[in-house]
């Protein structure tokens, strides 16, 4: 009897060593299980919405801060020109020749008058919200690519296209949560401060500091939405790559897949124009669909397309190299 309960036990022992071990194989596979996401698709665009508005909101805001400032002076050029050559540099790297020519006024321009505020400031608008969003893209980044670790990225291209949607994305959100946070860069601030040297902001106004704080405070509390988004991308969808998408300069435009909101003409294929540069962020989706033999292919749909504006809309106002680009001072 007593030998009879000691086999007992012996199996129940075993029986409970096996169940804790398939416990514990469950719970590790789970994370690999295909599950709704947490965040749904529409809330997805509704913050990609909110951070083209808030970048819009931030450009008009700095506007106001350039039109409210003192100038440089031509004595100010030659006493600053080391600082406004490295300006002029960052600029031209930052928003492309185009749209450095068509806000510039400390280059050519100066030799025939000092700088002022244009009559209209939308090419200055569009200068500070393609440098905006591009430091959004860089915020809130691609799902799967890890800046810091190349290993890690080549990795999941790896595995994205041998393995289901289901184990690729939570195997994309895991690492995310294991990588380093993100550290906040200044360098957004350098980018704004120099496009404003080169529209005409003096540098040597005794509120130059404070124009600073204000613009770093302002890209601070977007960056927190920008945060968000990112966390959002990397971790709260699982059912696809949601990846936020721009359009870069001298594309040729294509209405099926980007949004010229500057323009209400119907364009002609034969028409081609070429974009300018960004205004609004849009975004897509990528999934993985399975091929024959157990292969997987990448599928992408465009849940929101990037809104740009076009070289041509840039004919509709005078350059700061023109002769009577302030012709409207004269008229006020």
């Amino acid at each position: 009897m007593a030998e009879r309960l000691l086999n007992l036990e012996r199996r129940y022992s075993q029986l409970q060593t096996l169940l804790d071990q398939r416990t514990q194989e469950l719970k590790e596979s789970q994370a690999f299980l295909k599950k709704p996401d947490d965040v749904p698709e529409s809330l997805v665009i509704r913050k990609i919405e909110d951070v083209n508005t808030r970048i819009f909101n931030m450009s008009m805001a700095i506007v106001d801060i350039f039109e409210q400032n003192p100038k440089m002076d031509l004595e100010e050029t030659f006493v600053q020109e080391g600082y406004i050559d490295r300006c002029r540099s960052v600029s031209r790297t930052a928003v492309g020749e185009l749209l450095y020519s068509s806000v510039c006024q400390v280059d050519e321009a100066i030799m025939h008058r000092l700088p002022v505020v244009p009559e209209d400031t939308i090419p200055m608008q569009l200068a500070l919200r393609s440098v905006l969003l591009k430091w959004a893209m860089k915020v809130v980044g691609l799902p799967g690519n890890f800046p810091e670790n190349n290993g890690t990225t080549e990795l999941y291209k790896f595995i994205r296209v041998r393995e289901p949607q289901s184990v690729s994305s939570q195997w994309r959100s895991i690492a995310f949560r294991a990588s380093p946070p993100a550290i906040p860069s200044g360098a957004i601030v350098d980018e704004i401060m120099s496009l404003l040297c080169v529209c005409g902001l003096s540098s040597l106004n005794p509120q130059i500091l404070f124009i600073r704080e204000n613009i770093r405070k302002r890209t601070v509390d977007t960056e927190r939405s920008l945060q968000e988004l990112r966390s959002i991308i990397h971790t709260g969808v699982t059912s696809s790559d949601m990846e936020v998408s721009m359009v870069e300069c001298d594309t040729p435009y294509d209405p099926s897949t980007m949004v010229d909101v500057f323009s209400l003409e119907t364009r002609s294929s034969s028409n081609v124009q070429q974009v300018l540069c960004t205004v609004g962020l849009g975004i897509r989706k990528t999934t993985a669909k399975m091929k024959e033999l157990g292969e997987f292919h990448l599928v992408t749909e465009l849940l929101k397309r990037p809104e740009v504006a076009l070289v041509q809309l840039l004919d509709s106002f005078k350059k700061p190299a023109d002769r009577d680009f302030d012709a409207h001072l004269d008229q006020s």
